[in-house]
């Protein structure tokens, strides 16, 4: 595997900093599940199907029209409140699911070493004996105040 491709299917295709990533449907789903919960958009319950429908509408058109769930419903009105506050789901939901999967790859490409710190039970990432930014979640924005549960 090259360092600039990730691949694991052609269901889904993110462009993001010039560099385009292709996805298998379940790859993409749970990337994208896992950056929702990661921004505090979905409580502890695991999505149905029809919610990463939704989900998934949402991240790949920019927008979510006829939600089929109740889970979809509630998240057109959460995104248009943060849209109103100029927070961009959109944007971090691709951000994500991109920066995870290139994550991915450059650990299994060897470039990039996965370290444990066994004082607060967290994993981080190493390049060169260097701990990445990306490993930390400070620039990440939390919106659990609009967080859907089931």
């Amino acid at each position: 595997m090259s360092a600039g491709a990730y691949r694991t299917g052609d269901d889904f295709a993110l462009d993001y900093l010039g560099q385009r990533f292709a996805f298998a449907r379940p790859d993409f789903e749970a990337r994208l599940e896992a950056a929702a919960r990661r921004l505090g958009l979905v409580g502890r319950a695991s999505l149905r199907r029809g919610d990463r429908g939704d989900l998934v509408e949402l991240a790949v058109s920019g927008r979510l029209t006829g939600a089929r769930s109740g889970f979809g419903r509630a998240l057109e009105e959460r995104v248009a409140e943060l849209a109103e506050r100029d927070e961009d789901v959109v944007y971090w939901l691709r951000k994500l699911v991109f920066r995870s999967a290139w994550l991915d790859q450059r650990v299994s490409a060897g470039l990039i070493d996965v370290v444990f710190d066994e004082r607060d039970g967290s994993f981080g990432y190493v390049c060169d004996r260097f701990e990445l930014p990306l490993a930390r979640d400070d620039d990440v924005p939390s919106w659990p105040r609009v967080a859907i549960d089931r």
